[in-house]
This record gives C-alpha cells, sequence and structure tokens, in this order.
C-alpha cells in the first residue's frame, strides 16, 4: 500500500487548533463556520497520519518505525482528547444552538453533550495506561509463537489449520493455539485486572456510578439502555439457542461423533469447510465483477480501491491478522485491509469489510468526523448487511453448486453462533465490570457459566485452559473495546432485515442501502430502524421472526443439498 505518513508536529497542531476555537468564540456566524472548518481539517489530518501510521503497523507490526509510531500515538492520544473535549465544551456553549444544529447537524451536538462529560484532566493519565495495557495485549496475541509442525508458529500461522477437514489436525492445531494462550493466560489475566480498576477509576472520576455506564455513553447509545440490552440477551437464548441445539445435533450426526468437541465447531461436514476457488487474485477479480453486477456504484468504488491500492489482501509473516476497515479523511477514501488463508472466511471479509468501505465513501462529502462516522451498532449494519446482498453471487466464489450451497449453510449457522456468542461477550463484560471486587478466579468461574448458558452443546474435552475458563481472552474486544462486540449482534438483526427485503426486491434494496450509507452518522441506530422502517432488535417479537427466518433458510437449503447429492450418486 502506498499510503504517505508524515510525523505530526503536535505542538502546532494543538497551537492552530485552539486558536481555531478561539476564533470561533468570538466570530459572526460566517467567521464560526471559517473557524469551524479550520479546526477539521486540522482535526481530520491528525486522523489521516493516525491511521496510517496504524495500517502501517497492521501490515508490519515488526517495524521498528511503525512500533515507535504507535506510542508517539499513543501519548499524543491523551493530547487530542484535551482538545476535542475543549471543542465539545465550545460547541455546547455557543449560543446560536439554531443555526449551529443546522451547521453541525443534531447528532453531532447529541455527541458534543456526552463527550462534555467523558473527559477531565484527572482522566488523562489513566487514558495513557489503558493505552499501554491493550498494546501489551496485542502484543502478546500477535507475537508469541509455539512449536507447530516442525517451526515457531503464531496465532496467524496456526490459524488455518483450525478449520482444517481432518479432526486430529484441528485438535492439534486448537492445542497449539491454547498453548500459546496458557504462556500469555497470566499477564492476560493482570491485564484485564488493570484495565477493570482504571476504567472504574475513570467512571468515579468522571461521576458515573460504573464504567458500564460510562461505556453506553462512550459508545454513542442514545435511545437504549442496559435494561434493553439485557432483554435482548434474554430474547436471543429464548427463540434462538433452541434452534441452534437442534443443528449441533444434525451436526454431530453429519460428522458421525458421539460429542461436539470445541476444536469441531466450525465444521458442519464430514468433508469440511466449503473451499473458495483460487487465490487472493481470483477472489479479487471475482468480487470486483459481483459488485458491477450488483450495483455501478458499489463496482465504480471496488475499482478504484484496488487500482489505487487501498486494500491489502495477502497474508505475510510480518502482517498481523486482523482484518480492519477504515477512512483517510485527507483522500477522502476508505481503506480495509485483512489476511487471507484460502479459507471460506476469505470470502466473509471481502464482503463485510467493502461494506464498511461504501458506507465510508458515500459519507465523505458530510460535514465533518461525528457526520461520516456512525455509532459502531450501526456501522456493523453496513458491514453485514453487504455480506448478505451477496447471497445471490456467491457461485462465482465456489467450484460447485454443492459448495456454494454449503457455504451459504456455514453462513447462516455462523451468523447464529454469532448472536449468541456477542451475547455472552456482553454479558461477562456486565456482570465484570458491575463487580469489580472479583478476583480473577472468580471472572473466569462466570466465563465458564455463560459458556453453559450459551454453548451448552461444546464439549471441553479436558482442555485445561478452556476448563479453568480462559477462553475469554480469545476474544480481543473484551481488552481493547470494551461493550463492543454486542454491536455485531444489534447490527445483525438489521442486516437480516435487508437480506429479506433483498429477496422481495433486489434493485430497491439495495438503493435504499445507499440512503442509508449516505445519512453516515447523521442518526443514533434507533432512529435509523424507524427510519428504515424495520423491526426493532429490543422487541422479542423480532428476534422470533429472526429465529424463523434462519430456520426456513437452513431447512430449504438443506433440501437442496440431499437433493444434490442424490442426483451425484445416480450419475
Amino acid at each position: 500500500m502506498n499510503l504517505k505518513y508524515e510525523q505530526i508536529d503536535l505542538e502546532q497542531m494543538e497551537r492552530e487548533m485552539l486558536e481555531a476555537l478561539d476564533d470561533f468564540r468570538v466570530g459572526d456566524i460566517a467567521k464560526k463556520e471559517e473557524a469551524l472548518n479550520r479546526f477539521h481539517r486540522l482535526r481530520d489530518h491528525y486522523l489521516t497520519m493516525y491511521w496510517t501510521s496504524y495500517i502501517h503497523y497492521l501490515l508490519d507490526y515488526k517495524n521498528e518505525m511503525w512500533i515507535a509510531s504507535e506510542k508517539f500515538f499513543g501519548t499524543a492520544e491523551g493530547k487530542m482528547q484535551e482538545i476535542l473535549h475543549t471543542y465539545f465544551v465550545t460547541l455546547t456553549n455557543c449560543d446560536e444552538k439554531e443555526w449551529l444544529e443546522a451547521y453541525v447537524g443534531k447528532r453531532t451536538l447529541q455527541v458534543a453533550e456526552v463527550e462534555t462529560k467523558l473527559y477531565r484532566d484527572t482522566v488523562k493519565d489513566a487514558i495513557a495506561k489503558e493505552k499501554e495495557e491493550k498494546m501489551k495485549y496485542l502484543k502478546n496475541i500477535r507475537t508469541v509463537s509455539t512449536m507447530y509442525d516442525g517451526s515457531e508458529k503464531t496465532l496467524a500461522k496456526i490459524s488455518p489449520d483450525l478449520v482444517n477437514s481432518d479432526r486430529e489436525v484441528r485438535k492439534r492445531a486448537n492445542l497449539a493455539r491454547f498453548d500459546i494462550f496458557k504462556k500469555i493466560q497470566s499477564e492476560n489475566e493482570e491485564v484485564l485486572e488493570k484495565l477493570i480498576k482504571i476504567r472504574n477509576r475513570m467512571a468515579e472520576d468522571l461521576h458515573y456510578p460504573s464504567y458500564v455506564e460510562l461505556s453506553y455513553d462512550k459508545l454513542y447509545r442514545f435511545g437504549y439502555c442496559e435494561k434493553d440490552i439485557k432483554a435482548f440477551r434474554q430474547s436471543i437464548v429464548t427463540y434462538l439457542l433452541p434452534l441452534m441445539e437442534q443443528l449441533r445435533k444434525m451436526q454431530r450426526e453429519n460428522l458421525k461423533v458421539d460429542a461436539l468437541y470445541y476444536y469441531d465447531v466450525p465444521i458442519l461436514f464430514s468433508n469440511g469447510l466449503s473451499k473458495p476457488k483460487g487465490d487472493v487474485d481470483e477472489i479479487v477479480r471475482e468480487a470486483n465483477a459481483m459488485y458491477h453486477e450488483m450495483h455501478p456504484t458499489f463496482g465504480n468504488l471496488f475499482d478504484r480501491m484496488k487500482k489505487e491500492h487501498y486494500m491489502d489482501l495477502e497474508a505475510r509473516d510480518e502482517k498481523s491478522n486482523a482484518g480492519i476497515c477504515t477512512y483517510l479523511p485527507d483522500q477522502h477514501m476508505p481503506v480495509f485491509i485483512a489476511s487471507f488463508h484460502k479459507t471460506n472466511h476469505d470470502i466473509n471479509v471481502i464482503r463485510h469489510e467493502f461494506g464498511h468501505s461504501v458506507q465510508l465513501y458515500e459519507s465523505r462529502n458530510l460535514r465533518y468526523h461525528e457526520n461520516r462516522w456512525p455509532s459502531f451498532d450501526v456501522c456493523e449494519v453496513h458491514s453485514q448487511a453487504m455480506e448478505y446482498f451477496g447471497w445471490n453471487y456467491l457461485d462465482r466464489f465456489f467450484e460447485s453448486e454443492e459448495e456454494t450451497n454449503r457455504y451459504r449453510i456455514e453462513k447462516l449457522v455462523h451468523d447464529l453462533e454469532l448472536l449468541l456468542y456477542a451475547c455472552q461477550v456482553d454479558e461477562f463484560q456486565h456482570e465484570i465490570y458491575h463487580h469489580p471486587e472479583y478476583s480473577k478466579q472468580k471472572r473466569n468461574e462466570v466465563w465458564n457459566q455463560l459458556d453453559e448458558k450459551y454453548q451448552p452443546y461444546v464439549d471441553k474435552e479436558q482442555n485445561d485452559y478452556l476448563l479453568h475458563g480462559a477462553g475469554w481472552q480469545k476474544q480481543s474486544h473484551i481488552i481493547t473495546d470494551p461493550f463492543y462486540y454486542i454491536d455485531y449482534a444489534l447490527s445483525l438483526t438489521v442486516a437480516l432485515q435487508f437480506f429479506v427485503q433483498m429477496e422481495k426486491d433486489e434493485k430497491k434494496a439495495y438503493e435504499d442501502y445507499l440512503k442509508f450509507c449516505r445519512m453516515g452518522g447523521s442518526k443514533s441506530f434507533v432512529e435509523y430502524i424507524d427510519a428504515l422502517g424495520f423491526s426493532s432488535p429490543f422487541e422479542p417479537e423480532t428476534i422470533r421472526e429472526i429465529a424463523n427466518i434462519l430456520e426456513s433458510k437452513i431447512e430449504q437449503l438443506h433440501k437442496q443439498e440431499t437433493k444434490q447429492k442424490k442426483k451425484g450418486r445416480k450419475q
């Protein structure tokens, strides 16, 4: 990727940004507009360099230059928080409320109001310490290795074998995987322990009852609260767990095994996961053709991102295994990276991250950062809906109709699993942050209990690490982005409604989706659901209907698979 980076002079940037805010306070309307534009040009440049640095770091996480750059931005983050706090306070204190709302948007002012509560000088050190602990965890999961198949391998290198069709290979790969996690288990437990203390101290300093309430504000969850999330989790367990238990029983029969062990879970069929044809280049070519068939807006953007190198999908030793999409304001372009391993996950990723890309590109002309970036619960709708928009074009990526069908079943079961697992991660976080007094052992016990609640069909087969309750450590969001993970479940309930709409009227679904993308971050999650005319995930009936949709689709695909097998035998 040819992303140009230049070191920011933080002191100069701070001076110029604060000068712009000074001019805003004393100027007339015209001068206020000019001052805001100046402030955001500087902010956009900072964000461009921040993300450019981070992308380079992910592309080569052993490079000393990018390691140093990440440390710089770790320090700069505290200073930028101060500046943004001043900005948000300035907006909330502006007397010309009517003009300001029309100019920057209603949601920007909502965000400003929340953000004025989220920062004080007293939490500056805590923010830096939080960043430091997160980096410890990320460094470990990216760099620590174990002996596997005759050489030292990291988690990224082991991951393809986790879904191998050979059960013994999967088992060996999983044992190697958890050997790495065992090596860093104690340190990860210590990191979480410190983060809970740091984050709850932040909450106390900012006059929140606990970090739970603070995190809801940080994630801009307007229009719903912890009680609604709890009800959502209960609906998921009530309506989706019985379906999942039924499907896991069928899986055991397909695999001809008495028990479904943790290393069996991803494999639904005896011949393994569906396999995409071709290498990275072929997947990109087929995706390009698919997006052009779907809609010219999709095709043109994918073309540009490919030709101008705004995507990097090759797996390399020095490259992080993470999939990420972000936006570079100076270039007015999205960028995404991933590491393809010739598994069906590659097909998920190229659709998921491109969905983020479409939203960010379509929102590029909106005024200022808060209007371009929706909250995470909304962001993931764009990505997950795009996964389903490719439903009728999936045969491009597979050799046969049978393989395509298997992938579709795997996709639906995976999303059903995601809905349950996201609730497990979320409930775990609520429990440990509401009870900061819990010991490390007690937290692990809580995770084990939630395993039984959300995944009762999985046998841990005497895996000491999992039996100890340390399985939460493999979910990086718990460390890096607390309370974010449930957004994948909330957004999926909306994405599935786009899927239903697409099956009724494909063209209309794409046009509605693009209108949705162009609204950027101008509305909250709840407001978007109303605007789209969709059902709320906080209503139990919505989750019951989603269970019916998933069950019907999976049943239909299983029947097609049976017919194909019978046809194959006759031939």
